[in-house]
């Protein structure tokens, strides 16, 4: 594999609030911490955690333990301490390497390293590029991604070097990343989204923009006014409610959207406002992107999750699952110290996601199997409700969920969240009755909850079932 193009050592590699990093100084950056890890014990195969918010130690250190030929376990700042330490030992990890924000967690036995151990910028321009180890080490194991666990536990996802790679290639020939061009990092880099782009930014010699924790989204994009960015739909609708934002927006080559299922006004809005949109559907086991709409793309198309990307397989099952294979699949979850590759005979892996195929070649995604539940012996897929419900004019997000019920087993009940609404949610149930089968109408609409912590950049589907059996026992008593 020789995907790694001639980079200029002088061009901006990386981007944070403090700092600017040339492809040089980036390089030297890494080499510097790689021989540190090296005296801290940290040798090939060994699996190691980085626990951090996004700063621009972030991705020196990733890179390091893969010129190491170590992997890299990003860990969800999220996760409380309890989980962190109970993933960790899942997946037999070594060390982990902390920022100070999470310097008073305790991990016993295991050994911590402080970024600020590990990182020095001080290299000059000179330094000459050696992108060797990306080649060379393709074959081997690069990181472990803990999905969100919006539907469960976190699965520990074992990555390859190449996945990486040959997912950050099929990206960059559909949407196009060129010299001179930068691509924020709003995503957490904890995820495979936010991993993702650093492996597109090296392929394509470009600059990655890492965010300012301490300024609003807004801030970031008037501050650095990026050429490309990867947004879920939460973050889109908040920018295109700002003026500013927006002037930034329209003038940007890529707004990539992915995460969950996009509202269809969110689309709507974003088209005629003639911003670059591309809808996508993806997951942490394919290494990010699967489709994604193609430059140009009309309306129609943007409803959907676009036609399938270069190095991925995908089929529709009898049943309707979709089933990937493809150079960008990884090599299987970490489970009781062994991998499960996780394929079926003939290689391909089962997403439970439930989708069709247009007559374009375009990607539906319908929902998962796993949300599926049934109801006084109906089927109800809950994101068939959700699509009503976000079709609904001033409906910003909706989430439904089941509830047990000793009549029908399950009914179907929706987390709601209204913008600028001509209605009420009074009024939703019977707009929603012209649109779906009655059975399907949720028993009850909820406002969406503030105080709920999201684990991922998904729904957790688990919390909102809790806080809809915490709400009707409080309504109760």
């Amino acid at each position: 594999m020789n995907l790694i193009p001639d980079i200029d050592p002088k061009s901006v590699a990386l981007i944070s609030a403090e700092h600017s990093l040339t492809y040089s100084s980036y390089f030297a950056a890494i080499w510097d911490a790689a021989y540190k890890l090296q005296n801290r014990g940290i040798f090939s195969g060994d699996r190691v955690a980085i626990l951090s918010e996004n700063q621009i130690a972030y991705p020196i250190i990733f890179f390091a333990l893969i010129k190491l030929g170590a992997v890299a376990v990003p860990i969800n700042t999220r996760f409380p301490e309890a989980q962190i330490l109970d993933s960790l030992a899942k997946i037999d990890c070594s060390k982990i390497i902390l920022s100070s924000d999470f310097s008073i967690y305790k991990f016993g036995d295991l050994e911590t390293i402080s970024t600020d151990t590990l990182i020095s910028l001080d290299a000059s321009d000179n330094y000459s590029l050696d992108t060797d180890f990306l080649t060379d080490y393709s074959n081997y194991d690069a990181s472990i991604i803990f999905t969100s666990g919006s539907s469960g536990n976190p699965k520990a996802v074992l990555h390859t070097l190449g996945n990486h790679l040959y997912s950050a290639e099929g990206s960059n020939e559909n949407i196009e990343y060129l010299l001179d061009d930068s691509w924020l990092v709003a995503l957490p880099l904890y995820h495979v989204g936010g991993i993702s782009i650093l492996f597109r930014a090296i392929l394509s010699g470009t600059t990655v923009i890492l965010s300012d924790a301490n300024k609003s989204l807004i801030d970031n994009i008037n501050q650095h006014k990026p050429t490309h960015v990867s947004l879920v739909s939460a973050q889109l609708t908040e920018l295109i409610n700002d003026k500013n934002a927006v002037n930034v927006l329209q003038k940007m080559k890529a707004i990539l959207l992915g995460g969950s299922a996009v509202p269809q006004a969110l689309i709507e809005k974003s088209h005629a406002l003639n911003l670059k949109i591309y809808t996508t559907y993806g997951s942490t086991e394919m290494s990010s992107q699967v489709t994604t709409t193609a430059p140009g793309d009309s309306l129609d198309r943007l409803y959907t999750s676009g036609k399938l990307l270069n190095h991925r397989e995908m089929k529709i099952a009898d049943d309707g699952e979709i089933l990937v294979r493809g150079d960008t699949l990884f090599r299987g979850y970490i489970e009781n110290g062994m991998i499960d590759p996780a394929r079926d005979p003939e290689g391909f892996f089962h997403t439970d996601d439930i989708g069709k195929i247009d007559e374009f070649g375009c990607l539906n995604v319908v929902g998962r199997k796993d949300n599926m539940f049934i109801s006084g012996g109906e089927n109800i897929q809950p994101e068939e409700i959700e699509d009503a419900l976000l079709k609904i004019e001033g409906v910003a997000d909706a989430a439904v969920v089941p509830i047990p019920d000793a009549q029908y087993g399950f009914r179907p009940i929706a987390f709601i969240k209204l913008e600028d609404s001509p209605f009420s949610i009074k009024e939703l149930p019977g707009i929603l009755s012209e649109k779906i089968a009655k059975y399907k109408i949720p028993v009850a609409f909820i406002d969406y909850p503030k105080d709920m912590k999201q684990l991922g950049i998904k729904i957790d589907r688990t919390e909102l079932v809790k806080y809809a059996l915490k709400y009707f026992a409080n309504r109760e008593a």
